[in-house]
């Protein structure tokens, strides 16, 4: 712990990795880098290397499930704190003084859209988060959203009390996503061709099943591109497919969970992205492969048509279509990368946060 008093506390015990682990590595970067007095308090599971300031933070195990305790613990340890930011979904799990304003930053989808879980195990769990929140969600004063389409939804899904502001703020690591374009662009990396990446966890919601069929159809017609995919081995069902087609004689390349930089490495190498995700609450991987400069072939959905104005779009829900882009993708020589529609918003987050 810090000996001299901090002005904004951070609460981060649920994030430990995907797009909200590198929006709260760019959010430190920023603090850090303006000199802005913080501290935070991590998940166990969240790797540190590219925490700028290890004597900023407190490291606790099943945190989450400790919540209450840890943070009435450091609100009480210190005195001087104005503001109180739950960057995990979840307002405090208790009523904060009046004079800290707490902010949290609402990125789960699945909160808003239960009914599309397809487990009824899952469904259940959800529910019951569902329900937790809506008893807490009073104990926050603003929310922060990625995207209109998640507040929108938001503002449908639960009653809002008259004291609760809600903000859209889309804020993304532009200036390390610069860096990274640069060291590619100077160590020469070419790209593959027919290649494409889909740079997505494989949560239920993000359509891999859809994006394996139709690779599997395209291999049938005679057509093998190859496909790079980054599904956790914890995905036994899902592992099981991808190494069926790939006996098969199915072009797929499981990557596995790989550090940011690896990722964004191998999407530079890519000729195409693709994106099949049914649910997304931003799409920050859409963001980050069209400042690389890729080719995208994005789902017809409100969200990505909000960020940037893909290559090709396609019916997500329709394996057939989703060929007929992939096909139109390796046969059309002139088809032009993806173009950002998004802007960062990190001075708007900072100023709400009183920074």
């Amino acid at each position: 712990m810090l000996r001299h008093y901090f002005m904004l506390l951070i609460e981060a015990l649920n994030i430990n990795s995907g797009g909200p682990a590198e929006l709260l590595y760019y959010l430190l970067e920023e603090l850090e880098s303006r000199q802005i007095e913080y501290y935070i308090l991590l998940d166990f599971r969240l790797p540190t290397r590219r925490i700028p300031n290890l004597n900023r933070c407190s490291v606790y195990k099943r945190g989450f499930i400790n919540r209450s305790k840890i943070l009435k613990k450091h609100l009480n340890e210190q005195k001087n704190i104005k503001t109180l930011f739950c960057f995990g979904n979840y307002p405090p799990p208790f009523l904060i003084k009046e004079n800290i304003k707490v902010v949290t930053f609402f990125h789960n989808m699945l909160l808003l859209e239960v009914k599309n879980t397809p487990k009824l195990i899952t469904k259940l769990a959800w529910t019951v988060k569902t329900l937790y929140f809506k008893k807490i969600l009073g104990n926050s004063n603003f929310f922060i959203f990625q995207s209109k389409i998640v507040e929108n939804s938001f503002k449908i899904k639960f009653k809002v009390p008259v004291n609760v502001n809600l903000e859209t703020c889309l804020f993304f690591n532009l200036p390390y996503l610069s860096k990274l374009l640069n060291k590619f662009q100077n160590q020469q990396i070419k790209r593959i061709p027919q290649s494409f990446i889909y740079p997505s966890l494989a949560y239920p919601h993000k359509n891999h099943n859809r994006l394996l069929d139709a690779w599997n159809k395209l291999y049938d017609s005679g057509l093998t591109p190859i496909l790079y995919l980054t599904v956790p081995i914890k995905n036994v069902s899902l592992l099981e497919k991808i190494d069926f087609l790939k006996r098969k004689g199915v072009k797929i390349n499981n990557l596995g969970v790989i550090s940011y930089e690896a990722v964004q490495e191998q999407t530079y190498k890519c000729e195409f992205c693709i994106f099949p995700s049914l649910l997304e609450t931003v799409g920050l991987g859409l963001i980050e492969t069209t400042f690389l400069g890729c080719k995208i072939l994005a789902g017809d959905l409100t969200y990505s048509r909000n960020l940037i104005k893909p290559s090709l779009v396609f019916d997500p829900l329709d394996i057939e279509d989703m060929i007929r882009a992939i096909k139109i993708a390796l046969t059309n020589k002139n088809l032009m990368p993806a173009t950002l529609c998004a802007q960062n918003e990190i001075e708007k987050l900072l100023a709400i946060l009183n920074c």
